[in-house]
């Protein structure tokens, strides 16, 4: 009886072991399954939240001087070998947008010639050169960029190099817009550079930053501030950064400039590598009611001095 009992006992052990492995094993299988179909998620929400590449397009020496608008607005990645915006009979204007990146592997980018020559690089699209030359104002005709919340890079970028009178070099900076130089920036005779504060003020970051050197070829380049808004007096605007040799004269562009729509006046100041606009208070309109006060009196005085002589 004992040993029937003990192989009774030892059959329902071995039965039992049987039936929890058979379980263990069920368990680790659906363990394993789980964790299978965890991780086939997690590839497919990674896949499916990745961004798509764009695609690549080619490009020999391309000219843009239809007279119209050509938008380059595709999404993908334009190669260039060299661009001329505006030609000797017809004017050119180009628009990056819609996240298109334009990219210069030769020659140069050339902007206005014997026509004007236009280009916009808006916020979500890039031009950038960096092994090469981006000329604005490349002859006697009118050239603009506008770095309208883009990224502009190149390796040499020169403004109004004709050095000529005439028709302006200009490079429009706005909506935290950033062009960022390697080599050198050479400003000619007639360059004109024009910030808006407001969109530096939302970026952070400089609107011209100069790894190399910034070269002024006559003392007729200038520097513009635009602003829609007032800002409370001391704050600051870093507009350039120049990181070579030379450095950088805060009072390059002159001691002080005032937004044409605010009337505000911002003061320059620097410490050898940047140029920094200071706001400063408006004056209340009392204060001006005073102003026009003493100077009504002294007109006055003074008309009755000649009277009397």
């Amino acid at each position: 009886m004992n040993i029937i009992n003990n192989n009774t006992t030892n059959n329902t052990v071995n039965t039992n072991n049987r039936k929890n492995t058979t379980s263990m094993k069920t368990m680790t299988t659906r363990t394993k399954l789980r964790t299978l179909t965890l991780a086939a998620a997690a590839g497919l929400m990674a896949l499916a939240s990745s961004p798509v590449a764009e695609a690549v397009q080619y490009h020999s020496h391309t000219t843009f001087a239809s007279g119209l608008d050509f938008h380059i607005n595709d999404g993908d990645h334009h190669y260039y070998a060299g661009i001329q915006v505006g030609d000797f009979s017809k004017p050119g204007v180009i628009s990056i947008t819609n996240n298109t990146i334009v990219e210069l592997i030769g020659g140069s980018l050339n902007i206005g010639s014997a026509c004007a020559g236009f280009m916009r690089v808006d916020v979500s699209s890039q031009l950038i050169a960096p092994s090469n030359e981006i000329n604005v104002r490349a002859g006697d005709a009118l050239g603009l960029l506008w770095i309208d919340g883009g990224y502009v890079n190149a390796n040499y970028f020169n403004l109004d190099d004709q050095n000529s009178p005439g028709e302006s070099g200009h490079l429009y900076i706005t909506n935290g817009g950033i062009l960022e130089v390697y080599s050198s920036v050479n400003l000619g005779q007639q360059a004109l550079v024009s910030i808006d504060l407001d969109g530096l003020a939302a970026s952070g970051t400089p609107s011209i930053i100069i790894h190399g050197d910034l070269f002024i070829n006559s003392p007729g380049a200038l520097l513009e501030v635009e602003s829609g808004q007032i800002y409370a007096p001391g704050t600051e605007f870093n507009i350039m950064e120049v990181f070579g040799s030379g450095g950088v004269d805060p009072y390059l562009f002159g001691p002080s400039f005032v937004a044409p729509v605010t009337g505000q006046e911002f003061l320059a100041s620097g410490d050898g590598t940047n140029i920094i606009l200071t706001a400063q208070a408006i004056p209340e309109p009392s204060t001006y009611a005073l102003i026009g006060g003493v100077g009504a009196v002294a007109l006055a005085l003074l008309a009755r001095r000649r009277r009397r002589g």
